[in-house]
Formats: C-alpha cells, sequence, structure tokens
C-alpha cells in the first residue's frame, strides 16, 4: 500500500496487479509508512504486506475514508499463471524468510509440477479454509462488506492509460516512467482501447485450470468486467504465444464508457 499525505490518496496493491511498478513511479509521494515487508500489525491483529487488501487497510489510521483511495486489477487467469511463475522462482532463489525449510520444499514439489498442479494446490488450500500464497481475489482491494470503497480502478491490461488517468484524478506527479518486469514488459505497455486488449498467458490453461480459476475468483468476474472463459473458449494451438481473445466482457455494463478506470461515488451512497 502506497501512503501519500500531498496529495492524499492510498493506492491499495493487489499481487500482480504491477505493484512494484507503481511503488516505483510513486516513490516520491510515498510516505512509506505502510511496510512493503510482511509484518504483523497490532492494529488489524493480522501479519500484512505491501499487497494488504482493503478490509484490512480500512482499519488504519493512514487509509482514512477522507482519503482518495485507488488500485489496479488484472483478469484472473493471466494475474495467476503470472503468479505462478513468481512464486516458482522467488522459492527457488530467493524464499522469503518467515517460510521453513519444510514449507519451502513442500511448495515447489508442487509448483514443479506444473500450472495446473499449482492450481489444484490453490484449490485444496482455499476448500479447507486455509490462506492461498497467492494473493487476495481482487474484490477485496475494492470493497468492503460487499459495497465499493475505493475511488478509482484501473486495469492492468490498460496500464499506460488507467495509471496516467488515476494519477490526473488524484493530483499524483510519477517520478519517473520505470517499468519494473521488463521480462514482461508488453503486459504493461498496452493499447488504450479495451477492445485491442488480449490473454498473454491463456495458452498455458486447460479447461481444468479455467474452472478452478473460475471458482476461486468467483466474485471477482462477477465485481469486475473480465470475461469469464470455459474449455470451449481456449485457444486450438496450446503452443501458440498469445491468443485474439480480449479478456474484457464488452458488453458488461460495468466496463467504463470512456476513459480506462472505473470510478465509484462511495462516500454519498454510505
Amino acid at each position: 500500500m502506497i501512503v501519500s499525505d500531498t496529495p492524499p490518496f492510498v493506492w491499495l496493491l493487489p499481487w500482480k496487479c504491477g505493484s512494484t511498478t507503481v511503488k516505483r513511479r510513486l516513490v516520491e509521494l510515498d510516505t512509506k509508512r505502510a511496510p512493503s515487508f510482511r509484518h504483523f500489525n497490532q492494529i488489524i491483529g493480522a501479519h500484512v504486506d505491501k499487497h494488504i487488501p482493503l478490509d484490512q487497510a480500512a482499519q488504519l489510521p493512514d487509509a482514512s475514508p477522507k482519503l482518495q483511495r485507488a488500485t489496479l486489477v488484472r483478469n484472473p487467469y493471466d494475474r495467476m499463471y503470472s503468479g505462478f511463475m513468481q512464486r516458482k522462482k522467488r522459492l527457488a532463489k530467493n524464499p522469503p524468510e518467515y517460510l521453513s525449510a519444510k514449507e519451502i520444499r513442500a511448495e515447489l514439489f508442487v509448483l514443479n509440477q506444473g500450472f495446473l498442479a499449482f492450481l489444484q494446490h490453490l484449490s485444496d488450500l482455499h476448500e479447507a479454509g486455509l490462506p492461498m500464497p497467492a494473493g487476495h481475489p481482487l474484490y477485496r482491494h475494492m470493497l468492503i462488506e460487499g459495497t465499493p470503497a475505493v475511488d478509482y480502478v484501473g486495469f492492468l491490461e490498460t496500464f499506460e492509460a488507467s495509471f496516467a488517468q488515476i494519477c490526473a484524478k488524484l493530483g499524483a506527479k510519477p517520478a519517473n516512467e520505470m517499468i519494473a518486469n521488463v521480462q514482461f514488459e508488453g503486459a504493461l505497455i498496452s493499447p488504450h482501447a479495451f477492445t485491442q486488449t488480449t490473454y498473454r498467458y491463456l495458452n498455458k490453461y486447460t479447461p481444468e485450470g479455467l474452472e478452478i480459476v473460475n471458482r476461486l475468483f468467483s466474485e471477482d468476474f462477477e465485481r469486475l468486467p473480465y470475461r469469464l472463459l470455459h474449455g470451449k473458449d481456449l485457444p486450438r494451438d496450446q503452443g501458440s504465444p498469445s491468443d485474439p481473445l480480449c479478456p474484457f466482457s464488452l458488453d458488461d455494463p460495468l466496463l467504463p464508457q470512456s476513459g480506462n478506470v472505473l470510478s465509484f461515488d462511495w462516500r454519498s451512497a454510505a
């Protein structure tokens, strides 16, 4: 989470939604009162990190409802595969200190079996009521008790347009135009029109994998204008580098009709 005093705003950072790039671009505005590392927060009574969800962040004085709130989201299919790659790389090279050696070996065993095994592992954890090592559902960065409680929501698929529009609304001036994940640069600099966006990792999915993501993130699909896919929608050539399908449901009334940002007038509705 980024907390800025001038101008006053809070920027929530969902996992695998451009958070590193956003933090680096807004580094001069970030008070750093919200630590990036995993720590136990006495007010919340739980371990949190820079990806803290809104329902927890709202308990902190720095996330007062008086401050404007913004966030970025990403279609769950690309988000989960990107997370799979990051998790596998991190546990192999720089595992977090809060995991024991046994926990690291156990998760790496699953990750090394492939993406579908990773998704099934997440599903098993979810069914058991255990936390998933794959970030919170996106709606938890937008809603409190089922009601919108952020001002602006942008989309990673139209990152440059969404980021610029949110910054203009907040009155925030980025310090630079840095892109953190240069390996996946295309995912961050997308065409501005929703109709021109595509999935990056759909060719990594099987029908079983799609259904697991659909189940785990069902409320994200309900709350955001992303397309819900099934096995019949998968590209025939699983080896193709990209897919022409648009991640957005273009007839969804939630899709912004102008610009690339969802806006919520949640204070007047409260």
